[in-house]
């Protein structure tokens, strides 16, 4: 379910054609990081920037925060076992949030045009983030 905003605004093979690297975002666990993979891998695209990189890079960095999401809550399933049930709900909830705000959000911005994919994928990589951020938030607690 997870990957399913992914697979819904773009082509598979867009986030793994880009030079994001993980290490750049790695041990962040601030608001302010979000985006800095998707700005280093932008910086690393050879040949010059196209519209379909600055989309993949968007799209790798949501998918590497959608993995650290997924990490943490396995962790919190573990920490409070009794509201293992209310953290499935809420994870159904969200991916169907961010699907729907993100396409919302092209729609009233950019419509179908080219410039749509980026507001679709910029925006999906902030909700991924926050959502993972979230999670490792209630780890410390």
């Amino acid at each position: 379910m997870r990957w399913a905003v992914v697979l819904v605004f773009s082509g598979p093979a867009w986030a793994s054609d880009v030079p994001f690297d993980p290490a750049v975002l790695e041990g962040c666990h601030e608001e302010a990081c979000i985006g800095t993979g998707a700005e280093a891998c932008r910086d690393a695209v050879e040949g010059g920037l196209t519209l379909g990189a600055e989309v993949g890079c968007h799209w790798a960095e949501s998918a590497y925060w959608s993995e650290r999401s997924t990490r943490a809550e396995v962790e919190i399933a573990e920490l409070f076992g009794e509201a293992a049930g209310e953290l499935e709900i809420l994870q159904a909830r969200w991916d169907a949030y961010t699907e729907a705000f993100c396409v919302f959000q092209r729609a009233v911005e950019f419509g179908d045009g080219a410039l749509g994919k980026l507001v679709s994928s910029s925006c999906a990589m902030r909700m991924s983030a926050e959502r993972a951020l979230f999670f490792e938030g209630l780890q410390e607690r």
